[in-house]
């Protein structure tokens, strides 16, 4: 979740900061360094959450889903440059989906330990 969150702060950075290489390249490669800890963040909950019988079904969603937002962040993301959609305005959405993401995984946190600590 901590990921999350500074994956949403770097996406704003790059989106609102002025388009200089310099800045563009370091705030791209903190979005990448982010991004594969997310990722494989993910994987570990995702291992953590299924029962054993069903954790190759969990894994395998979590990677066709990983897949289809690769396909279509990017077609959105045209769309919205299409559109006259700025780079702030589109990476303040994606930041915003970011924190989506982290306030879910929040939510499910608070269920299973929960559910957990009455049991």
């Amino acid at each position: 979740m901590i990921f999350l969150a500074l994956q949403s702060l770097v996406f704003l950075a790059y989106g609102w900061q002025p388009a200089t290489v310099p800045g563009l390249i370091v705030t791209g490669a903190f979005s990448a360094f982010f991004n594969v800890g997310v990722y494989s963040g993910l994987f570990l909950i995702t291992l953590a959450f299924f029962p054993p019988a069903q954790r190759t079904t969990g894994v395998g969603s979590l990677v066709g889903f990983a897949r289809l937002g690769g396909i279509v962040g990017p077609v959105l993301g045209g769309f919205m440059f299409e559109l006259g959609i700025g780079r702030g305005v589109m990476f303040t959405i994606l930041a915003g989906v970011v924190l989506t993401t982290m306030l879910s995984l929040i939510a499910v946190r608070r269920q299973t330990g929960e559910a957990s600590a009455t049991a």
